[in-house]
């Protein structure tokens, strides 16, 4: 057994900083609009569909806590030299991550990929810390005058739960590794397993996995975003480009290494025309101004696709996505697949309630429908190059910097 894990079977972990654990599910909390209805009964409604979440989401995490634990991928040779987390298994996500994945001696740890394992010891053991640490938990929730007895406090309660149950799972292998990586170090799960390795003397890589563009002021969605940096704990990022750089210097104290983005989008040669891409649908005005815009498109015989990133969205509610293909044009808000677009060569613009619009050129700023139009009638050169200033590069070249700095 190790060293480590000999001397503290129980791990001391009263130095863990439970406002950087909990950040993201609090700013949300303080942050986000809260939608009060007049009607009686669809107050009832949206009550009831909370405690139904709620109690939900209680079983399921005792089921979860001492029947199943997170996936962990071994390599096939004896050197370990990486263990490597990441939280969710999204497409997009896992197309990225999977470049550094399969580097020789990375350990994989999956946290949303369980396999069934009974656990009780861990089980009794997580309620043994959250009593020994509860002084700590609960000044964060007092802190930000969220009740324990409440719903929210409940509800944050349980997250914590959730979280620190897998850490203690993970532990055991993470004491064994010298070099951690963590792939969305905003989670709960990754963040309180990297600040158990920096206090271990485990160095510690964020890896970007999106970049967060965000507004100072704004609606809640525009300022959402910052949750990206807010709780960073790692002591070296691996980022993008440029951009992202000059943020987390700005939110860290941490190395901050540019390494570019592994995977990007596939896409095929684009057609002439020009592509929207629309947000998530709590990005309402973005949104609607899009659609208006591409509607102005369409009656002027400019050839328009439609893209959304939900499958229930503004116009179409039986799942569709993507109407039609990938144009030479593309328009869009603050969405990082705008990023990708316009460093694998397409026109990119967003419209002037963008977070990127004081960043970009003003050529590339979309301000009204006159714009649109204007983009078709004149041949104007365009700065392809800026691009680059959120994705230094991209493939093999990407890995190559991520193993001369890990490594």
């Amino acid at each position: 057994m190790n060293e480590k894990i000999k001397k503290d079977p129980f791990y001391k972990l009263a130095y863990l900083d439970f406002d950087k654990v909990l950040s993201v599910d609090i700013w949300i909390l303080n942050n986000e609009k809260k939608v009060f209805s007049k009607n009686y009964t669809n107050k009832i409604h949206l009550l009831l569909k909370k405690n139904y979440y709620l109690v939900k989401f209680f079983f399921g995490t005792i089921v979860r806590s001492f029947c199943s634990r997170p996936v962990i991928k071994f390599p096939k040779g004896k050197k370990f030299s990486i263990l490597y987390l990441r939280s969710f298994s999204r497409q997009d996500l896992v197309k990225h991550s999977e470049y550094y994945e399969k580097i020789e001696g990375t350990t994989l740890c999956i946290l949303d990929k369980r396999e069934k394992k009974i656990d009780l010891y861990n089980f009794f053991c997580c309620i043994f810390l959250i009593f020994k640490l509860k002084k700590l938990w609960l000044k964060t929730l007092n802190d930000n005058r969220i009740n324990f007895f409440s719903l929210n406090g409940l509800n944050m309660f349980l997250k914590l739960f959730n979280s620190l149950i897998d850490a203690l799972k993970i532990i055991p292998v993470l004491l064994t590794y010298n070099k951690l990586v963590s792939f969305q170090e905003m989670m709960p799960v990754e963040n309180i397993l990297c600040q158990i390795a920096n206090k271990n003397n485990i160095k510690t890589f964020g890896l970007e996995h999106a970049v967060g563009i965000y507004k100072e002021n704004g609606h809640y969605w525009e300022r959402y975003p910052v949750v990206h940096y807010l709780n960073s704990v790692c002591k070296n990022i691996l980022c993008w480009g440029d951009y992202s750089k000059k943020i987390f210097q700005k939110h860290t104290n941490a190395k901050i290494f540019i390494i570019g983005k592994a995977g990007l989008s596939d896409i095929n040669s684009p057609l002439d025309g020009v592509t929207f891409v629309f947000q998530s649908n709590k990005c309402e005005s973005a949104n609607n101004k899009l659609l208006k815009l591409s509607n102005i498109s369409k009656e002027h015989g400019i050839p328009t696709s439609l893209w959304f990133k939900e499958k229930k969205n503004l116009i179409y509610k039986d799942g569709v996505t993507r109407d039609g293909p990938l144009r030479k044009v593309v328009v869009g808000n603050s969405t990082n697949l705008l990023l990708e677009l316009g460093f694998l060569g397409l026109e990119v613009h967003v419209i002037s309630d963008s977070a990127l619009s004081n960043i970009l050129p003003k050529t590339l700023v979309i301000e009204n429908s006159s714009s649109v139009l204007k983009k078709f009638k004149l041949k104007q050169t365009y700065p392809y190059n800026i691009w680059k200033n959120f994705i230094k590069c991209t493939g093999q070249e990407s890995v190559s910097r991520y193993k001369n700095i890990v490594f």
